[in-house]
């Protein structure tokens, strides 16, 4: 059965459910509404700090987040510095009504989008771990600062996406001796919103969330 809900908040869809795609990335789907008028569904991720957020606006019942991925290390032992991510769907009607968020569904992943890193190192004391800091400031407009640090010789890379999961810069590319780096991210050609960095150091994957506000 369908129902009609003139004037009034759509039903909280039901049935998200959550599994591995192809390309090994989180994949959503779920069933449609039973509201005849429904013309698209808000995908939302649990973003730390900033809570929930949009991921996307669309009219079909899947969605594939490409920001993250799934461990497929041997042995799995390398999977450990994964971390849980949730998701949730809002219905929106043809009178722009949205309704209440559905249940939440999450599961374990490797890590967001990788990050790359460009300044000089200060190395008077070789770092005991891999680290990834919060920007600051943050929110910023339109130049923020990204510190990190590295534990020995790595591969390292910093990137900047948008939640989409696409790329918007590049900011570090290179091998990197152990030391602390910093780096400026200059975001002027970009709309305001919430970006992804991550950094990747040979095994290490660590990824955090920043806010633009023009």
């Amino acid at each position: 059965m369908r129902y009609k809900q003139n004037n009034q908040v759509p039903l909280a869809p039901t049935g998200l459910a959550i599994s591995k795609s192809a390309n090994n990335h989180p994949y959503l789907q779920w069933p449609a509404n039973a509201e005849p008028d429904i013309y698209q569904y808000v995908v939302e991720k649990y973003a730390g700090e900033f809570g929930w957020v949009a991921l996307t606006q669309t009219a079909n019942r899947y969605y594939e987040d490409v920001t993250e991925s799934y461990c497929t290390a041997v042995p799995p032992a390398q999977c450990e510095a994964g971390h849980w991510v949730y998701y949730r769907l809002k219905a929106v009607d043809l009178q722009s009504l949205v309704s209440n968020p559905s249940g939440s569904v999450g599961t374990y992943v490797l890590g967001g989008i990788p990050y790359k890193i460009g300044g000089e190192g200060e190395n008077q004391k070789t770092p005991e771990k891999y680290t990834l800091t919060q920007n600051y400031p943050n929110p910023f407009n339109p130049s923020t600062t990204i510190d990190f640090s590295i534990k020995e010789n790595s591969n390292v890379t910093l990137k900047i996406y948008d939640m989409l999961g696409k790329e918007v810069a590049l900011l570090v590319n290179e091998r990197k001796e152990p030391g602390k780096y910093s780096v400026t991210f200059n975001a002027s050609e970009l709309p305001s919103g919430i970006y992804v960095y991550r950094l990747d150091a040979n095994d290490f994957t660590a990824t955090k969330k920043l806010m633009l506000v023009k």
